[in-house]
């Protein structure tokens, strides 16, 4: 009896200790059926692009993938790399960011860790920042890097410009994978040429590279927003508040006063 207790003992402990490791084997499950081929795109490619519209998947698809490399045995993937152009959307400012490299790209990986705790919990997420396991990674510092054996997710890239799309690009080491997501219509730099946009065109036709398009019958996340979108598409209404709808919503056009680096911070990536 007392052998007995000591290794249940033992085995208690030894969950604990295990406790918040990924350790689960992480299921993706495709729900429409343009995510069934973006799945099977990213299995089958060593690089992937996505395009579709908010709402579709093409961010949460690969992040479930990615985390399920790092909890099955058999596959090569070490880590996952995040990474984001540093880009402010629609034109508010946000000011400089208080705090080290990780504070500071808290606010852009947020949307990305918020897609990860569909999979994992908050211990679970923080154990894998800690380990190095998930990387944040701006581009502003990725020149020169080579990222091998690593799942590589570059979020947002209707936001690159040309040459950033092709220096992330050339990141792509030994044993990794890539993919590359975005929405062309949400660009927030059209005084550039859409590295996105761009970089489907030239590569298309290369093996070992796959593309995938996602469309408003592929958007899950609610199902309000493929409504919300096609209104967006259509030409500019007469409001009844003044102007062309063209305005921020005060009713007089006036140009809208930049948001406080307060209010960016709903959710911060943080390593204990």
């Amino acid at each position: 009896m007392g052998r007995k207790r000591r290794v249940k003992e033992q085995d208690s402990r030894q969950e604990r200790k295990t406790e918040g490791k990924t350790k689960e084997f992480v299921r993706v499950q495709a729900l429409t059926e343009g995510q069934r081929h973006y799945i099977c795109t990213i299995k089958d490619s060593i690089i992937t692009f996505c395009v579709g519209p908010a709402g579709c998947g093409k961010t949460i698809i690969p992040v479930g993938l990615g985390l399920q490399s790092l909890t099955v045995p058999g596959t090569n993937i070490q880590r996952i790399v995040i990474m984001r152009p540093v880009k402010e959307a629609c034109d508010e400012h946000i000011g400089f960011l208080p705090g080290n490299l990780d504070e500071k790209m808290g606010p852009w990986a947020a949307p990305l860790v918020d897609n990860m705790m569909e999979f994992l919990n908050d211990q679970q997420i923080k154990l894998l920042f800690h380990e190095n396991r998930v990387v944040i990674l701006p581009l502003a510092l990725a020149r020169g890097r080579s990222l091998n054996d690593s799942f590589i997710i570059l979020d947002e890239a209707q936001n690159c410009t040309k040459k950033q799309m092709l220096m992330a690009l050339t990141r792509i080491g030994r044993g990794s994978k890539m993919v590359i997501n975005g929405d062309v219509s949400q660009s927030d730099d059209h005084s550039v040429v859409n590295g996105l946009s761009d970089a489907m065109d030239r590569l298309k036709g290369i093996d070992g590279i796959g593309f995938a398009e996602l469309g408003p019958e592929d958007i899950v996340r609610n199902p309000l927003i493929s409504h919300i979108i096609k209104r967006y598409e259509q030409p500019d209404p007469v409001t009844s508040h003044g102007g062309n709808g063209n305005g921020n919503g005060n009713g007089n056009g006036s140009k809208a006063q930049p948001i406080t680096a307060e209010a960016v911070f709903l959710r911060q990536v943080q390593t204990p």
